[in-house]
């Protein structure tokens, strides 16, 4: 099986989902939405993807969700189902995971992460892909699906996002934000003003670049993963909507 592929499906549709909710006027900066994307892969269709946000029965707390679904030879290549969950809140301090979870869909645990974030006590502790996960928290630190999230609640605020930390498996890593361009793009909600950001780790070679639209609540409507000049994964916005 590709595991690169298997392991960025799922990290770029969590740079969509988080990116979604962050609007100015909320008392959090959140709002309600669920949105799919075509998911394309060397030019291909390789898949679709569904995110919501919700609140939580806990006052202050909220849920993300996103579910990838790979089709056709894609998923020979690519787990046929990934499911990921983040139990989040927002304070003044910003976005803050508590809980993460992530099911490749299949009914072992070989490629599944559960982590649970303890700000008091300084830590992360859990296990990704059966390997024990003990390490300390840093300021600001996301999980896969409230990293962008991070970002993007900086964008509502008014502020550019610069650095961001992430745990990612068992070690943190660091993604930088930069800005490129603003540029109108047609998407499946129509022609709409957009601002393009590239982030990337120190010293990968792989880097994001995505299209966020404030008048969706700066939803990325368009996500292209790189490595070098070549595109791989593309997300394209299919449908929005808001209960």
């Amino acid at each position: 099986r590709g595991r690169g592929m298997t392991r960025w499906v799922p990290l770029m549709l969590a740079a969509v989902l988080a990116a979604a909710p962050a609007v100015a006027g909320a008392t959090d900066g959140l709002r309600p939405f669920e949105a799919t994307f075509a998911i394309d892969y060397g030019g291909l269709s390789v898949g679709s993807g569904r995110l919501t946000l919700r609140r939580d029965e806990a006052p202050g707390s909220w849920v993300f969700e996103s579910h990838s679904e790979a089709k056709g030879l894609a998923r020979l290549v690519i787990d046929s189902e990934v499911h990921q969950r983040s139990l989040l809140s927002v304070d003044a301090g910003g976005v803050r995971p508590l809980r993460y979870r992530l099911d490749d869909g299949t009914t072992g645990t070989t490629k599944d992460v559960s982590l649970d974030f303890h700000w008091e006590a300084g830590r992360v502790t859990g296990t990704a892909e059966r390997r024990p996960v003990d390490v300390a928290t840093v300021p600001g630190l996301q999980d896969a699906l409230t990293l962008q999230l991070a970002a993007m609640h900086e964008l509502a605020a008014g502020r550019r996002p610069a650095r961001v930390p992430m745990i990612e498996k068992t070690e943190v890593k660091v993604y930088d934000y930069e800005f490129v361009r603003s540029e109108r793009l047609h998407t499946a909600a129509g022609e709409l003003d957009t601002v393009v950001y590239r982030s990337a780790r120190a010293g990968g070679e792989r880097y994001t670049l995505q299209w966020f639209a404030p008048a969706l609540g700066w939803l990325s409507v368009r996500s292209e993963q790189h490595r070098g000049r070549r595109t791989l994964f593309t997300l394209r916005l299919r449908s929005y909507s808001e209960p």
